[in-house]
């Protein structure tokens, strides 16, 4: 065999590797993948052709609502209730400037209005401690679920211009391991915290204002692979930090919200509010009566 033949057979062993490893790594999406993409072909011919693969799948599916061909990632779901008080909460934040953070948590309490919304630290005693080159805030007594998720979402969108912070939510069910979850902000997907539970199902938690459901996560396997977060570890690893109680100030009074809805209504603070971007807190969105 000469050399290209070598470096020909190489790149094919490589190939066939690598495809073999996208497939088992994730089998069950990948299947889903593959008869959703015969299906939906851009080529009417391709759908043709490939009618006897996805056709039967299509029929059984219907038949018995596995629902292996969805328009949206919602119509997979499988809602289930939680109860959040028996979780330790913990946030990992891929920065060691506690004074920002400090900063971010401020703003997340004065930036949403109480009456329509209502995310709020309820005087969560936060505790903060240093794990190499990252910050993991611990967040003790009572936060409500919404509050909790959104509070993730607006710090993974509050760092500094050439800066991301990675953030990860890690909730460690107190009365059974195996119910512990992680989620963190994925762009892909819009309005929702994605992850998945200590058992490696995938799931997601719906930070939608309009469709949001206290104490509820949603199981869909719909989602493209990432890995999992070592639960383990990470519990083995919380034990030997040393956490510091962060001192925040109280949050500012109603009054200090703008009105700028019909009727008055209290809609928005003045620091962010309506005329923020919710995936983007930092960046002004502009009004549709601005000129």
């Amino acid at each position: 065999m000469d050399t290209f033949d070598l470096i020909i057979s190489t790149i094919i062993i490589v190939g066939i590797g690598l495809v073999l490893y996208l497939i088992l790594r994730d089998p069950i999406y990948m299947f889903k993948s593959f008869l959703r993409g015969l299906k939906s072909h851009p080529n009417l011919a391709a759908q043709i052709v490939f009618i006897p693969i996805w056709l039967p799948a299509w029929i059984i599916d219907k038949i018995f609502g596995l629902k292996l061909f969805i328009k949206e990632i919602e119509d997979a779901s499988r809602p289930a209730k939680i109860s959040f008080s028996e979780f330790d909460k913990y946030i990992f934040v891929n920065t060691t400037n506690l004074e920002h953070i400090e900063k971010v948590l401020h703003s997340f309490e004065s930036d949403y209005d109480p009456i329509e919304f209502n995310y709020r630290l309820n005087g969560c005693k936060i505790k903060t401690s240093d794990f190499g080159e990252n910050l993991i805030l611990k967040l003790e007594n009572e936060i409500e679920f919404n509050s909790f998720n959104n509070l993730v979402h607006y710090l993974d969108n509050s760092a500094p211009k050439d800066n991301v912070y990675n953030v990860k939510a890690i909730l460690i069910n107190k009365k059974a391991k195996t119910d512990s979850y992680f989620v963190f902000n994925d762009t892909a997907f819009l309005l929702k915290l994605i992850g998945k539970t200590y058992k490696n199902k995938k799931m997601y938690v719906d930070i939608n204002p309009g469709t949001e459901l206290n104490d509820t996560i949603f199981f869909n396997s719909n989602m493209d692979y990432f890995k999992n977060f070592d639960f383990d570890k990470f519990e083995n690893e919380i034990y030997r930090l040393k956490f510091k109680e962060m001192k925040l100030k109280p949050s500012p009074k109603p009054s200090t919200y703008c009105r700028a809805g019909f009727g008055g209504t209290p809609t928005a603070p003045r620091s962010f509010g309506a005329l923020r971007n919710p995936l983007r807190p930092d960046v002004p969105t502009v009004s549709n009566n601005s000129k």
